[in-house]
């Protein structure tokens, strides 16, 4: 565990570090030889180093989002499947098919139908002829 103390790094010292740990406070704390609590305490009086950590969170997400796009555009069916079932992909109309069991006593259950959305998926991504409808 960290010591509490004065954390002996500038402003900028602070953002630069915090950035190269993506946010993760945690890790800068530890390698400062301080508590979470004392690094915190500091954020909180500087809107720079707020600013940093919000910044430095948004560009993980950016790379997570880059390596997604990349499983789509390879045409990997489990990141097609996530990004259609996104806020995104269902403003734009893709809703997963549903199946509605219902037995002699009116029970219901829904279920959602991956392997039906899969195969949607993939036969859409296929190339077609120029004689062939879309889907």
């Amino acid at each position: 565990m960290g010591r509490q103390g004065k954390i002996n790094k500038s402003t900028e010292e602070l953002a630069e570090l915090l950035k190269k740990a993506f946010g993760n406070v945690s890790a800068v704390a530890r390698e400062l030889h301080v508590t979470r609590q004392s690094l915190w305490a500091r954020i909180n009086k500087s809107k720079s180093l707020q600013d940093a950590i919000e910044e430095a969170r948004e560009t993980i997400v950016d790379i997570a989002e880059s390596k997604l796009f990349k499983a789509v555009g390879a045409g990997m069916e489990w990141a097609v499947k996530r990004v259609l079932d996104s806020k995104r992909g269902q403003d734009r109309g893709w809703r997963p098919p549903m199946q509605i069991q219902v037995d002699g006593r009116h029970e219901v259950k829904v279920a959602r139908l991956d392997e039906a959305v899969g195969a949607e998926i993939l036969a859409r991504l296929k190339p077609r002829d120029a004689d062939t409808p879309a889907p």
